[in-house]
């Protein structure tokens, strides 16, 4: 978001945005006079242009072009249909929304925009699309109320508004599992307006119920993704480093048994000089001349000279 608002706390685009929703004058009337008058003047789901006039009038709304708020008839434009009728849900939503009124009044109103037979009972779906519309108007219909002035430009609100939609389907599935709320189970399909109107004891969740608290709820995922993406980077580097650590001991381990192996190699041969060193050596055997062998030639017969007889 942009620069901060000192008054408020609020960035310049929000406050931008909160001003010109102010502009409209739904905050004056209650949130219960709101739904009253709008259900009073309109028929089969619709209002027409005569109606409409009517409901303007009882809770002094501000439906015409200003000097402050040049947008206007564009703004309620784009929420018409046929022959320039007003549809009656969205137009609920958005007073129930930017009226006054106590937390629990607007649950129950919400609730009941949805809850066409009476029956104090919501579907999951009808829940999800009770959120849907709502997001629809807090992001993209009445950001489009804002002029360019020397506070603020479109293209300030226009860069705002796309990067909420960043993070718009996250939002909107957390934003519904707040409405489902913890005590309905997630096996049951339904769910109860008794069960529906405690989610907004909790004060975090009442501001859901409005345009700023679900701009805002929108707003403040983005530093959470920021905060996932350095956890898995960091992660990566940790898991690296390990990595390298490992290798090193590794490393310094073979190279402390290489040490270790030719230590103790030198330390066998430094014991083994001490031993030859310490154990006197014997002395020789004495040479001893063996006389030659004298053959022994056989004595030769005598000859014997013959006489004559």
């Amino acid at each position: 978001m942009g620069c901060t608002d000192s008054r408020s706390g609020l960035s310049k685009e929000e406050r931008a945005i909160v001003d010109m929703e102010e502009l409209l004058h739904y905050y004056q009337n209650n949130c219960k006079a709101i739904d009253f008058y709008i259900r009073k003047y309109s028929y089969a789901g619709e209002i027409n242009p005569e109606q409409w006039r009517d409901v303007v009038n009882h809770l002094n709304l501000k439906v015409e072009n200003t000097a402050q708020n040049p947008k206007v008839v564009d703004f309620y434009s784009s929420f018409k249909g046929n022959e320039g009728r007003l549809p009656q849900k969205p137009m609920l939503i958005l007073g129930i929304m930017l009226g006054s009124g106590a937390s629990k009044d607007k649950a129950r109103l919400l609730f009941e925009t949805q809850d066409v037979r009476n029956s104090k009972s919501l579907l999951k779906t009808d829940i999800h699309e009770l959120v849907d519309q709502m997001v629809d108007i807090a992001v993209n219909r009445l950001p489009n109320l804002i002029v360019t002035n020397p506070q603020i430009s479109e293209e300030d609100i226009r860069n705002y508004v796309t990067q909420l939609h960043q993070y718009i389907d996250k939002a909107k599935a957390l934003i519904s599992k707040k409405f489902i709320g913890e005590e309905t189970k997630a096996e049951e399909s339904t769910v109860t307006l008794a069960a529906f109107e405690k989610n907004f004891i909790d004060e975090s969740n009442a501001t859901l119920l409005t345009p700023y608290g679900l701009r805002m709820f929108i707003w403040r995922l983005k530093p959470l993704e920021i905060k996932s993406k350095k956890t898995k980077e960091e992660t990566k580097r940790e898991a690296a480093t390990k990595t390298g650590e490992h290798k090193e001991k590794k490393d310094k381990s073979s190279s402390s048994s290489s040490s270790s192996s030719s230590s103790s190699s030198s330390d066998e041969e430094k014991h083994k000089k001490k031993v030859e060193k310490a154990e006197p050596k014997a002395e020789a055997a004495p040479t001893v001349e063996v006389a030659p062998k004298v053959e022994e030639k056989p004595a030769e017969a005598p000859i014997i000279e013959s006489v004559a007889a």
